[in-house]
């Protein structure tokens, strides 16, 4: 989430962009088909506090985890090839998280960067 980038940001008017925001939950590969582990990709449709707010407002997990970018001031830019889940990302503007459910996912955050994860980003372990 990466918060001190993301307030600096906020404070010069400039929105966070948020590409493929759900990462690949559940995926045993990474992007270019790299090997990658559990722990690279968690699969935080899992979460038990993120399927009790999927309960709450009759979304799916991935609703829920849009809504949360889109509260927190991000443009959220999810990425799918099913036309099921393009037309299920779309369906999170009909509900707002509250203060405290957005703080209390924000206390979620793994630790994890995508971009690092990409081959020509070897070696720039602070970059993303």
């Amino acid at each position: 989430m990466q918060p001190e980038l993301v307030r600096f940001c906020l404070s010069k008017n400039i929105r966070p962009v948020a590409f493929s925001p759900l990462g690949l939950p559940g995926s045993k590969t990474g992007p270019h088909n790299r090997s990658m582990s559990a722990k690279d990709w968690p699969d935080l449709r899992k979460n038990f506090y993120i399927n009790y707010l999927a309960r709450k407002y009759y979304k799916s997990e991935s609703q829920i985890m849009l809504n949360w970018g889109l509260c927190k001031g991000h443009c959220v830019i999810p990425k799918s090839e099913d036309l099921g889940r393009q037309t299920d990302n779309m369906d999170i503007f009909d509900f707002k998280l509250t203060a405290q459910e957005i703080a209390d996912i924000d206390k979620i955050d793994e630790q994890i960067r995508g971009c690092n994860k990409l081959p020509f980003f070897e070696g720039f372990s602070s970059f993303a």
